[in-house]
């Protein structure tokens, strides 16, 4: 926490980004090794500095190159603050479908989360180039991939969420003493697993099809 907090402090203060030197760059990344910590180091510091040119493409090729999970993520990851206004990104597809492109293959989980993050990102400001990307690269992406970046683009978000009153707005259809696990393992969660991906569609499925659709999009692998 207290390294998320001091990354935050320094991506914040535009006096002291611009002193940082490569030597305080490796000195901050050290002991990298959760993602709280690579993104706030990834999207406040390194992608700033990278669209400063301070951090060099080299560099981004290095960390694509290496063994450690975590170094490939802060790769994927600084691609958000060259797309980011708020982290001043101008917008850079280039070198961020570039990025995207080398991590296609790699199915690791946290590369796979980063990657979307990355396209979706992009997509706020080259939507073209990133429904380019996605079918140039269709059969080699992660399904969550594909899918969560094509509702980005289809619908403005990452997913639909549906929160505690859609769930009961659900349960309304059914008596209440009704035997659906999936209604049973909502109550008995109720707070904790009180959302679930429904694209949009509450309204026309069914229990059995939303406990379906719920496994393939991962959130729930299974109901208790």
């Amino acid at each position: 926490e207290c390294q998320v907090l001091a990354f935050e402090m320094i991506g914040r203060d535009k006096k002291i980004l611009s002193t940082l030197t490569r030597k305080d760059l490796d000195d901050l990344a050290r002991n990298l090794d959760n993602w709280a910590s690579v993104d706030h180091f990834s999207v406040g510091i390194y992608g700033v500095l990278w669209g400063k040119r301070v951090v060099k493409d080299s560099d981004i090729d290095q960390l694509l190159n290496s063994d450690n999970h975590w170094e490939r993520r802060v790769a994927v990851v600084s691609t958000v603050a060259l797309n980011l206004k708020s982290r001043g990104g101008e917008g850079d597809t280039p070198r961020t479908l570039e990025v995207c492109s080398r991590v296609a293959d790699d199915h690791h989980d946290m590369i796979q989360k980063a990657l979307s993050w990355a396209l979706r990102e992009l997509s706020k400001r080259d939507r073209e180039s990133v429904n380019d990307f996605l079918d140039r690269y269709e059969s080699r992406l992660a399904k969550r991939v594909i899918r969560e970046v094509r509702h980005k683009l289809d619908f403005g978000t990452k997913e639909c969420f549906r929160f505690l009153d859609d769930l009961w707005q659900l349960k309304s259809r059914y008596d209440d003493d009704t035997d659906d696990p999936l209604i049973q393992a909502w109550m008995r969660h109720f707070g904790m697993a009180n959302y679930l991906f429904m694209d949009g569609h509450i309204d026309s499925l069914t229990p059995v099809e939303a406990a379906d659709l719920a496994r393939e999009q991962e959130h729930f692998l299974e109901f208790p």
